[in-house]
């Protein structure tokens, strides 16, 4: 899935370039806005891996190993990864948002350029359910945003505990916020899952078709 996904993008930015190796002005901002998407998506389906790393370390420190030290230095190691994700899917979300809004404010420019009106009301209708798609990637990427937040934080509360009672009562101690935790990854992840597949359908609605469609 992920693999195709990948080639309609690809095929999305040759499309706009109409294979010539390089980009018109006026097919620029279309080509950086479906760029900009794929960049996105990428970034989000890592930031998964992420969370996921730091929940097996969590189920590593929960089996109670002879060493508790490895899982806890995995654990620390997972922690920094998600948070350095978060700050480049914040990034990611923001790039996104303006090469959305230049692509649509180009593509009104050059509506406007059209004389028949006929012609013209078509193509703005056809911008504005674009658009629509675009306001409903960054609706879900801001839920996004604001739930890495927490999460975040409750990571970093658990290692705090874990580096000040590295021990099998610490651990067992523990186990509230290691449910909170998974608990919250679930809901993280299925923000992350919201905005992978709105980048998806958009993208494929984006991308040119085998055969002429509505």
């Amino acid at each position: 899935m992920i693999y195709s996904i990948t080639r309609t993008a690809a095929a999305a930015l040759a499309f706009f370039a109409l294979g010539t190796g390089c980009v018109s002005p006026e097919r620029k901002p279309a080509v950086t806005a479906i760029s900009s998407l794929a960049d996105t998506r990428s970034e989000l389906v890592a930031g998964k891996t992420d969370i996921d790393d730091a929940l097996v370390a969590i189920g590593e420190l929960e089996a109670r190993p002879a060493n508790l030290t490895p899982p806890y230095n995995r654990y620390k190691d997972a922690v920094a990864a998600v948070g350095r994700r978060a700050r480049a899917v914040s990034e990611r979300v923001q790039d996104m948002r303006l090469r959305s809004a230049d692509y649509r404010a180009s593509w009104s420019q050059e509506n406007a350029q059209i004389t028949d009106a006929t012609v013209r009301a078509t193509a703005e209708e056809r911008r504005e359910r674009v658009a629509s798609r675009y306001d409903s990637i960054d609706r879900d990427a801001q839920a996004l945003r604001a739930a890495y937040d927490p999460f975040i934080t409750k990571l970093r509360d658990l290692q705090t505990v874990l580096a000040n009672d590295l021990t099998y009562p610490g651990i067992q101690s523990a186990k509230p916020a290691f449910d909170d935790i998974r608990v919250t990854a679930t809901s993280l992840r299925s923000k992350v899952d919201a905005v992978v597949a709105n980048i998806d359908e958009s993208t494929m609605r984006l991308a040119p078709s085998t055969k002429p469609t509505n």
